[in-house]
């Protein structure tokens, strides 16, 4: 899927997304929880940022759980609130959150030697693979 547009996804009553696939952020948008019973976003496919040079948000609340990959090509993806990741986190661009747990995998940069900015504090859990 392709999110060409700036439009914010409200996810609210216990909303579910669940990505298997990809979903290619091509502008500076965001994923939010407003309100009622709180859902979930689980990325077990593919989140890229190919577009847009501010930031895409993946809000606080949300029970979001990342499995898969997310790659910020572009810009700035602003995870939410002390993170706990279990996936994959790569690109050439920056994200930003409060605390990162790490769990997963990091992967600077599309080329040798690579650059990825992370504006928070990291926990690495285990060494990087």
């Amino acid at each position: 899927m392709s999110w060409q547009t700036t439009d914010t996804l409200f996810l609210q009553s216990d909303s579910h997304i669940s990505n298997q696939g990809t979903i290619d952020f091509q502008a500076d948008n965001a994923v939010v929880f407003n309100g009622g019973a709180v859902g979930t976003f689980v990325n077990a496919g593919l989140l890229v940022k190919s577009a847009g040079s501010a930031t895409t948000t993946i809000g606080n609340n949300l029970g979001f759980d990342n499995q898969g990959v997310i790659d910020v090509r572009s810009g700035t993806i602003q995870l939410p609130t002390n993170f706990d990741n279990a996936g994959t986190l790569m690109g050439a661009g920056a994200f930003t959150t409060n605390a990162l747990t790490n769990n997963g995998h990091v992967a600077p940069g599309g080329a040798t030697p690579g650059t990825l900015t992370l504006n928070g504090t990291q926990r690495q859990l285990h060494a990087n693979r």
